[in-house]
């Protein structure tokens, strides 16, 4: 606490030395010639000196100065950039402290401080000579440097010897400078002239490096400078004002000016200019207010300790040696969260500061402070996603209502300057504060003098006691929208307004010579500013309510919050609640920064892990939640059509509109309803899950479903359950509306993909190459185990292992692996070998990873998966456990990055695993022609159809043919083999067998509603011996076994009589010589054969004798050096090899 002692209550007469502090945080820049007398008392402006002056004060007895056992912020500072060419010039008169004359005085020393502690004491003379400025002009000009400026003075030289800062200490002493006096009036000095420059070069070629003087609490007394002769020799005069203005460079690098108005008259005083005001609680609003000083005895008072500040120079801040900071880029990341009355405004910004968020309600663009326009502020906001609570009312306290689409922007305001002013009774013409770098120009300025109810400060003490205040009143700025421009902040008397200048009271303040009733005696009055400022885009956001799919249930007990039938649970992959709140800090986990593991890597400051597709919306409301166009409720585990929900690409202005993505039938699965409120179950169990997939013990809605009858999709899965498993709603890559053979079943419920009765579980096999593993690993994590380098996890040695020590349940940070070389081959998939801390893998191992992300060279973001769920294992064999995860071929992976790891809740945790690995891995392509054997109807080429070439008995008729224009090569008919159909009438729709064509299947599982309601068996099923689904592979890749009906059996063409066939060989002796014999009545054919029992034996010739033959057309010979049969067609001779009718 600092003492102020007042010896008379009058405002003139006063010989003590009071003191005002005035502590800013600040940024400034400024434009003047010297760093001393020049830059705080401008005098007239001309080099001429008038009554306002400033000395620099030495009070040890109120810690006031830079001296020998000052406290570290009252020093006085150089800072030197390049000691080979910069040197300290200075110099000063020092004078005793008196209100009427002061004197020389003899024993004054300076000491410079260099950074490697070496001294250098420098005694002050006391008349003409060198480091003595005998008068105003003088300190106006500055040192004369070689010659440089005749009219300045001559200045003590001190030459660095190294970059730093050098600490000057000004002191009386008695025994040559060594020890200095530090107690009583004899320890006083004042310098109403003093000059500290620093300078290159010297006579012509001296050059002024100005803004290297700073200190940190500045030490002042006001003078009046025009009187330099006894009896009035440079008295300290309250009458003098302080004309001055000071400059501050933050801790962020912005810098501005404070500009002090006529008629500011502190006395003695002490500038200090902070970040935190008054007090250094944490909480800025608080420690911001102005507030009364404390009573410690009749005569003396006392102030809180106002906490350290930045540097504050005389002039501009030099560049080189302070560099410029900053200004931030703030942002509205996202929509507004939550529902009335608490809603919850994400936001980011890159640089600290306070921020202040509009909410536009008026419907006039921009903030008018008097209507409905709102401001939520917070203060110390921290760089990265933040959160702004909403309580859902304007400024005038009206609700807002739902579905209000509201204009929302950001303001960033940094360099934050507090001005605390202490016993500063009066200052009616305010003050201002400009802000240099960045150029603002003038700043809105800041107050709250309310007090601690409200309603201003309070009075205190009695009259007569110049220690006591008798004035009340004070008001504040609304908030941080609402500054005002200096000069401002004016005070005089009682119920100061924010208005200036300030309002005179009678009776009170410059109206009256007492001091206990100015506003500012004895009290701390502070004042902020802002240095610098952004402001983000506006964006137009809507509110959203307390019910996400409109069914009636609320968030909090909706089990299915988008009615796709994925429980909530499921969705969120086994993550926390994103509703709940692990931290009680009023805001939900998915848009907490604080929630442990939160990702956001597009910055729209929802967790990632929540939004897989990074649309703003969580998964659990999100009916398309990996965004690749096909709705999640198909896309799950039951079997859903499109017809059963409301397509995702309906245009807004449908009366459906708001429900895309939705069931939209009730339990039967064909009744139409678009009321989500009849479309979902209000069983307890199933709780706004939509019916069609409930079982019967869960299923009630009081309007559609009285009796609880099951939905038809429930067991569609082979589950009879409450909602659907999540399928590949999570799985951006594979689309599960994707249809190949259109039967109306997407691929990921068709178990057989191309419609040849070949199942997918056969033909739809992958094959993988092994990649280097990663060259070289990085976490930001602190808790990594002793013993357990995360090295370890890409030696090639699946017995090591590394990640955290035993107990802990996750790993604190993010784990980066990195390639020498970015991977050229397209990466499929990527492996991790968790490693088990039982022999059941229960425990002790890595469990999920939150987020995985992959990276090019240049940084680019190529693709990224959430909540990855590493399944335990009853195996210990560490080949053999592992997870694999799919990814979309990705081509140049240079590193990939894991967050989010933790282990399960349970006992012994700890996030560990052996091994990381990525793949290239493709399904197996038979024929080389780049369609996988599940989608390729002739899979290895060799003409004839997969469908035929199965272990089942299935003939060409059963078939499209392979040159038809849709569904070629697929089985066209019913279950009965003859009866033509389309790829949707073909199939079987029962679970077991869902898009396997009925032909082939049993009975106990060939269902189809449109022609198979008694569940047939296929005529083909069990050609192979097996009544099963489907048929096997038999020659279907094997291009050397050619089914046999991959014959040709072109129908003849009887459209006209046919050319004679001149040519037959016959056992049965009926070789004739005219058109009406065989084989010319045969028409149409190269060649006849015509035998019973009897083989049919060729000649046997070698290519060269073949050729050297006379052929007639239709003429065959065996090729033995070919090994094929051949024909002459009457152009060459051609083999036998397959079928050339192109049937197939």
């Amino acid at each position: 606490m600092s003492k102020h002692l007042k010896f008379n209550n009058s405002e003139i007469g006063r010989k003590a030395i009071t003191r005002l502090l005035i502590v800013a945080s600040l940024f400034f820049f400024q434009q003047i010639f010297a760093d001393g007398t020049k830059e705080v008392s401008p005098g007239n402006n001309n080099g001429t000196a008038s009554a306002n002056g400033t000395a620099y004060l030495i009070n040890p007895d109120g810690a006031s100065g830079s001296y020998p056992g000052s406290n570290a912020t009252t020093k006085l500072k150089v800072t030197i950039t390049n000691s080979s060419t910069e040197s300290i010039y200075s110099g000063f008169m020092a004078r005793t402290f008196d209100n009427t004359n002061t004197t020389l005085v003899t024993n004054a020393y300076m000491k410079i401080t260099s950074p490697s502690n070496a001294v250098d004491i420098r005694l002050i003379p006391a008349a003409t000579g060198t480091g003595f400025i005998d008068n105003y002009a003088r300190a106006w000009n500055g040192p004369n440097i070689g010659g440089s400026m005749p009219s300045g003075y001559t200045p003590f030289v001190y030459t660095p010897t190294a970059v730093g800062e050098y600490t000057i200490e000004l002191y009386r002493s008695n025994d040559g400078g060594v020890t200095a006096i530090t107690t009583g009036a004899e320890s006083q000095i004042t310098f109403p002239l003093f000059d500290v420059t620093v300078a290159t070069g010297t006579g012509g070629t001296a050059n002024k490096v100005l803004g290297r003087l700073w200190s940190r609490n500045w030490s002042f007394i006001t003078t009046n400078l025009s009187s330099t002769v006894a009896p009035n020799a440079y008295p300290n005069v309250l009458a003098a004002s302080f004309d001055g203005s000071f400059y501050v460079h933050t801790t962020d690098g912005f810098k501005s000016q404070v500009i002090f108005r006529p008629n500011f008259r502190p006395f003695g005083f002490q500038l200090v200019m902070n970040y935190v005001g008054i007090a250094n609680t944490g909480n800025f609003a608080n420690d911001s207010k102005s507030r009364n000083g404390t009573f410690t005895g009749t005569n003396t008072i006392s102030y809180p300790v106002i906490p350290d500040g930045y540097q504050v120079f005389l002039t501009s801040p030099d560049q080189v040696a302070f560099p410029n900071g900053n200004t931030g880029n703030p942002a509205i990341t996202g929509a507004i969260y939550g529902c009335a009355p608490t809603y919850y405004i994400p936001y980011y910004i890159d640089k600290k500061g306070d921020v202040a968020i509009t909410l536009d309600l008026d419907g006039v663009p921009g903030y008018q402070s008097t209507g409905a326009d709102r401001i939520l502020q917070v203060y110390d906001v921290s760089v990265g996603n933040n959160i702004m609570a909403w309580d859902g009312k304007d400024n005038l306290g009206n609700a807002v209502p739902a579905s209000f689409s509201v204009s929302v922007s950001v303001l960033l305001l940094q360099g934050r300057v507090n001005v605390p002013m202490i016993d500063a009774e009066l200052n009616t013409n305010g003050f201002s504060a400009t802000a240099i770098f960045p150029n603002l120009g003038n700043r809105p300025m800041f107050w709250d003098d309310s007090g601690p109810t409200g309603n201003g400060l309070a009075t205190f003490g009695s009259a007569g006691n110049s220690n006591s205040n008798l004035t009340t009143g004070g008001v504040k700025t609304l908030n941080l929208k609402s500054g005002i421009v200096g000069p401002t902040h004016a005070w005089d008397g009682s119920t100061p307004t924010l208005a200036t200048p300030a309002p005179l009271t009678t009776g009170q303040g410059s109206n009256t010579p007492a001091l206990e009733d100015d506003f500012g005696n004895a009290r701390i009055i502070n004042t902020w500013f802002y240095g610098a400022q952004s402001e983000s885009a506006v964006r137009v956001l809507s509110l959203p309510g307390c019910d996400n799919d409109l069914d009636g249930i609320d968030n909090n007990l909706d089990l299915d919050d988008d009615n796709d039938g994925i429980l909530d649970t499921v969705e969120n992959s086994g993550l926390t609640d994103p509703l709940g709140d692990h931290d009680a800090d009023g805001v939900p986990n998915y848009i907490d920064p604080q929630f442990p593991g939160f990702i956001d890597t597009n910055f729209d400051g929802v967790d990632d892990r929540y939004d897989l597709d990074l649309d703003g919306i969580i998964n659990q409301f999100d009916t398309d939640a990996d965004g690749d166009g096909c709705a999640d409720a198909i896309e799950g585990s039951e079997y859903i059509t499109s017809a059963q929900i409301h397509s995702l690409n309906l245009v807004s202005t449908d009366a459906n509109y708001k429900y895309r993505g939705q069931i939209r039938v009730i339990f039967n699965g064909t009744t139409v309803n678009n009321n989500p409120a009849q479309i979902v179950s209000t069983s307890a169990a199933s709780n706004g899950v939509p019916q069609i997939f409930n079982p019967a013990v869960s299923n009630l809605n009081s309007t559609t479903n009285p009796t609880s009858l099951v939905g038809v999709a429930d067991n569609t899965d082979g589950s009879s359950d409450v909602g659907q498993g999540v399928g590949v709603a999570l799985n951006s890559f594979v689309s599960g509306c994707l249809d190949s053979d259109n039967d109306g079943i997407p691929d990921e419920d068709d178990l057989d993909d191309d419609n040849d009765g070949i199942l997918d579980s056969v033909e739809k096999v992958q094959t993988c190459t092994n990649f280097s593993t990663p060259n070289s690993v990085s976490t930001t994590a602190t808790n990594v185990g002793t013993g357990r380098a995360l090295a370890l996890t890409i030696d090639n040695d699946l017995v090591t292992f590394g990640g955290t020590a035993s107990g802990s349940a996750s790993l604190n940070g993010s784990v980066t692996y990195t390639y020498t070389t970015a991977i050229a081959n397209p990466v499929s998939t990527f492996r991790i070998y968790p490693n088990g801390g039982t022999a059941s893998y229960s425990d002790g191992q890595v469990r999920t990873i939150g987020s995985l992300r992959f990276y090019n060279a240049a940084g680019l973001l190529l693709y990224s998966v959430s909540n990855i769920d590493v399944p335990t294992s009853a195996t210990v064999n560490a080949a053999t456990h592992y997870t694999d995860v799919a990814l979309p071929s990705l081509v140049g992976v240079k590193y990939f990055i894991m967050d989010g790891l933790v282990d399960t809740a349970a006992s012994g945790q700890e996030v560990i695993w052996r091994e990381v690995r990525l793949y290239s891995c493709n399904f197996q392509d038979t024929d080389g022609d780049g369609i996988p054997n599940h989608l390729d109807l002739d899979s290895d080429g060799d003409g004839c159809p997969d469908a035929i070439e199965g272990s089942e008995n299935v003939t060409y008729r059963m078939i499209n043919p392979m040159t038809a224009t849709s569904n070629s090569g697929q089985i066209g008919v019913l279950a009965n083999g003859t009866t033509a159909g389309t790829p949707a009438q073909v199939i079987s729709t029962f679970p077991a067998a869902r898009g396997v064509p009925q032909l082939l299947n049993n009975g106990a599982n060939n269902y189809n509603v449109l022609n198979n309601t008694n569940n047939t068996a296929g005529v083909v099923d069990n050609t192979d011996g097996s009544a099963d689904i489907g048929q096997g592979v038999g020659t279907s890749l094997n291009s050397t076994l050619q089914d046999l009906e991959c014959r040709c059996y072109k129908p003849a063409n009887t459209s006209t009589i046919g050319l004679p066939t001149n040519h037959g060989i016959t056992a049965l002796g009926r070789a004739g010589a005219d058109n009406g014999n065989w084989p010319m009545k045969i028409t149409g054919a190269y060649t006849a054969l015509d035998a019973k029992t009897k083989g049919l034996v060729l000649n046997r010739l070698t290519t060269i004798q073949i050729n050297g033959l006379t052929p007639v057309r239709g003429m065959m010979a065996y090729d033995t050096d070919l090994n094929c049969l051949k024909i002459y067609d009457g152009t060459v001779w051609a083999c036998y090899t397959k079928q050339t009718c192109d049937q197939y």
